[in-house]
């Protein structure tokens, strides 16, 4: 989470992301770090620079992993060609994506709401699906029309609004998902609108409602660290062969792999679960999930060594199939190499 730390004044406090701070000059000399004490106090004087050169500093808690409090300084954004990163003092990995607390708290609220309808529609499944299989062309586009309508409220304009912005893995969930859009015909070819934000055809044709949604996927995954890390870490073990054979099969097989690497949030994985099965019971959704899924260029989905160096230190999910030891491990061995200066709390 995003935060900005103001200059104080030496008789004030703070009280950010839940912790009561110090005033700056204390709260500087109470960080801690396991690093070398010449190479940390370096770090703390170029922190403190920054404050004093800009008025206040972004910070992010808990970056470096789960286990122990910490915090990100952030000295820079970079725009990449894996999209915008995070330069944090004292660490030489780029942080993918620029984490901002608006867009986390929106997606948050967006999340909780589809969650409570979900549940309730479960509570009334019978019907609800039995009208669903009558009527499936209807209810898939009143589901996409109902979504886009909760997109728009407010998510919408807290996102990234250039798909070059992106982190590689949500980025690619976004172009595949365009590409999947265009098998769509337009229902008012003749109709255009300088009024929509990405400068497409009008808004009320189903082809932009169905591109949004896919953009809102890509900006959910981008900025909910969480289920971003374990989503890039499910779909990286995707078999599109397989998935050929039985997709259905295939997509158990993730959701599996999935709970069987998961130490945190089961409970909600296994609901996830349940949707996908139940949405795959329609012809329509399933051929487009197996041509969305074919799509997706794995090869840019991967993580790479700067995506598990900050899951290294994370034991809410096994990331790659391996221990939070042996992860831990590797990181820790990265830190040394590069001199990286953890700020600890």
């Amino acid at each position: 989470m995003a935060t900005e730390l103001r200059e104080l004044t030496p008789n004030e406090s703070a009280k950010i992301g839940g912790i009561t701070f110090p005033a700056k000059k204390e709260f500087l000399n109470n960080l801690k770090s396991d690093t070398s004490t010449s190479r940390y106090q370096a770090l703390r004087s170029k922190i403190s620079e920054h404050i004093k050169k800009n008025g206040s500093i972004e910070w992010v808690d808990g970056v470096f992993g789960d286990t122990f409090r910490n915090m990100g300084f952030v000295e820079d954004y970079i725009q990449t060609e894996k999209g915008i990163c995070s330069k944090f003092y004292g660490c030489s990995c780029l942080f993918k994506g620029r984490l901002n607390r608006e867009a986390i708290d929106s997606g948050a609220t967006m999340k909780r709401v589809l969650m409570a309808t979900i549940k309730l529609v479960f509570k009334h499944k019978f019907s609800v699906f039995f009208w669903a299989l009558i009527h499936r062309k209807k209810a898939i586009r009143d589901f996409v029309e109902w979504f886009i309508d909760i997109y728009e409220a407010d998510y919408k304009k807290k996102v990234y609004k250039s798909i070059n912005e992106f982190s590689s893995f949500p980025q690619e969930l976004v172009k595949s998902g365009l590409k999947i859009a265009q098998s769509i015909s337009l229902e008012y070819p003749n109709v255009i609108s300088e009024d929509y934000p990405k400068g497409k055809i009008d808004g009320r044709e189903y082809r932009v409602k169905v591109e949004d949604l896919f953009y809102c996927l890509g900006s959910f995954f981008q900025n909910d660290f969480a289920y971003g890390s374990r989503g890039q870490d499910v779909l990286s073990n995707l078999n599109k062969e397989a998935l050929l054979m039985n997709p259905r099969k295939e997509i158990i097989r993730l959701f599996d792999l999935a709970l069987s690497r998961e130490n945190q949030i089961k409970d909600k994985i296994i609901l996830i679960k349940k949707i996908v099965m139940v949405a795959l019971l329609f012809p329509l959704v399933k051929r487009l999930a197996i041509s969305y899924l074919l799509e997706l260029d794995l090869d840019k989905i991967k993580p790479d060594e700067a995506d598990r160096y900050f899951l290294g230190r994370r034991e809410s999910y096994n990331f790659g199939g391996k221990t939070y030891q042996g992860r831990k491990e590797e990181t820790d061995r990265i830190d040394k190499e590069n001199g990286n200066v953890i700020i600890g709390l």
